[in-house]
């Protein structure tokens, strides 16, 4: 199937492909996106009722597939943001895929490995093709978030003999850390996308004031996600992006360079006023009561009544779109879901693409993007 039988919804700005992101994003243009915002899919933690995906694929290969293990997965595990009464106390039957016996290949859904290497490996596998499609002056943002050990129940087993061949590397459910231990996805992530060529440029750090409480009392409730930016060379499209300055207003905040009695001052410098009356006088480029955005962002999640799990809130994509997207600009999202990238896109007059493998997720997509307007640009 080619890319564009893959395509499920177009308008002039928003074009949706539903299918699995790897082999979508294998068949885009290279170099042909201005910038990524994503979320991908939680490790352990959410059932998308997706057909599974072959992974690490042997080519001539003709698969003979050992037995898979599924279990119940307690849809409140992870991040409860979103009260709803078909989701509280839900559960779902999991599978856990299973590997062929005849080469390394894996078949099952993006976040069901069985260990979190596994779903590391495979998540930077669809980065390394977005890195391919991304133009040189791109940058990516990634929500993602951690995972408890234990979380998918008595995940102890182990395969057998004959589930997977002796003589390659053992892989069990046990996730590798101890139970009620955070896995460390995001670092794992983060590492691994070092180890492929990519710039870390910032940790955002995504604060949520009205989180809901979370069933434990042996721990803190978690109250902020990761968003990680990253760039695929060093000089990159970057539209400085402000906020109100909490400096004593005995200050000023200059944003260009200057030079002053010999010595540059860089961009961002804090200086008295009454100081430098000289170079003030001359230019008079202070910015007033702004400063650099910062790196912790208060935004409250934000409800959807659809059944989705996971939809992270529009206000999430302004800042990196308005940073990192030219106005006449596309933006991808490789794990579209319902669309929420695409309809900050759309509302800031910018182009945008979806991946989505869920043909229910499309459908409340499409709608969402229809009742969407367009700024004009």
């Amino acid at each position: 199937m080619t890319t564009s039988d893959r395509k499920i919804y177009s308008d002039p700005l928003v074009t949706l492909y539903q299918g699995d992101s790897l082999e979508v994003l294998k068949g885009l243009p290279a170099e042909s996106v201005d910038m990524v915002m994503t979320s991908p899919p939680y490790y352990g933690l959410r059932s998308y009722k997706a057909e599974p995906v072959i992974w690490d694929n042997h080519n001539g290969c003709q698969h003979e597939w050992g037995d898979g293990k599924e279990h119940l997965l307690n849809m409140k595990s992870g991040n409860p943001e979103f009260s709803r009464p078909w989701r509280e106390g839900a559960t779902a039957t999991v599978s856990s895929g299973n590997f062929c016996l005849l080469c390394s290949a894996w078949r099952g859904q993006l976040g069901s490995e069985p260990t979190p290497d596994l779903f590391i490996k495979h998540l930077c596998d669809i980065f390394d093709e977005v890195k391919r499609v991304l133009k040189k002056t791109g940058t990516i943002y990634v929500n993602i978030d951690d995972s408890h050990s234990g979380s998918w129940g008595n995940m102890s087993h182990t395969f057998n003999d004959k589930e997977y061949p002796e003589g390659r590397p053992p892989q069990s459910f046990n996730q590798g850390v101890p139970a009620k231990s955070l896995i460390g996805i995001p670092e794992r992530f983060v590492l691994e996308m070092l180890n492929r060529g990519w710039i870390r440029r910032n940790t955002i750090i995504w604060k949520k004031d009205s989180v809901m409480p979370e069933s434990v009392k042996d721990r803190f409730t978690i109250d902020f996600e990761y968003v990680y930016m990253f760039s695929k060379s060093k000089h990159y499209f970057f539209e400085q992006q402000f906020e109100p300055a909490t400096t004593p207003p005995d200050f000023v905040f200059r944003t260009d360079k200057a030079r002053i009695t010999g010595t540059t001052q860089e961009t961002g410098n804090y200086f008295k006023k009454g100081g430098y009356k000289e170079y003030e006088a001359e230019h008079g480029h202070y910015y007033n009561g702004q400063r650099n955005r910062r790196t912790t962002w208060t935004i409250n999640p934000q409800g959807f009544k659809g059944a989705h799990y996971a939809t992270y809130p529009e206000e999430l994509c302004r800042t990196p779109i308005e940073a990192s997207c030219p106005e006449d600009g596309i933006v991808l999202d490789p794990f579209s879901g319902v669309a929420t990238t695409a309809v900050m896109a759309k509302k800031l007059g910018r182009r945008a693409i979806g991946i989505e493998i869920s043909e229910k997720y499309h459908q409340m997509a499409i709608k969402r993007i229809q009742n969407t307007t367009a700024r004009m640009v």
